[in-house]
């Protein structure tokens, strides 16, 4: 969902975050946490970082979508949590990522 060292949602984050803004105003009742990750590219301060302005700039799409920010719970999570290991460019795209959980 995003570039090396970017929080800037890409095209096709759009369409995806639409998806989950329509879902979640059919749903009125339902809050997500919006957890933001990182590959292991660059240091553990600078991921943690750029995973909480990962998961700040989904939750500010969904604000801008209707979503009250009370029905949505930021947190980054840096490198720490890999869907995979960090061993090549596509793995490391896929750790460049942000993860909704159902809190409510």
């Amino acid at each position: 969902m995003f570039e090396l060292e970017s929080f800037a949602l890409s095209k096709q984050a759009y369409a995806y975050l639409d998806g989950v803004a329509a879902f979640m105003n059919e749903n009125p009742t339902l809050s997500l946490r919006v957890a933001g990750h990182t590959d292991s590219s660059g240091t553990d301060s600078f991921n943690q970082q750029l995973s909480e302005k990962r998961a700040n700039a989904v939750a500010d799409y969904l604000a801008h979508r209707g979503i009250p920010s009370g029905r949505l719970k930021t947190v980054g999570y840096g490198e720490k949590r890999p869907l995979v290991k960090n061993t090549s460019s596509a793995n490391r795209q896929l750790n460049r990522r942000v993860e909704f959980i159902v809190i409510k």
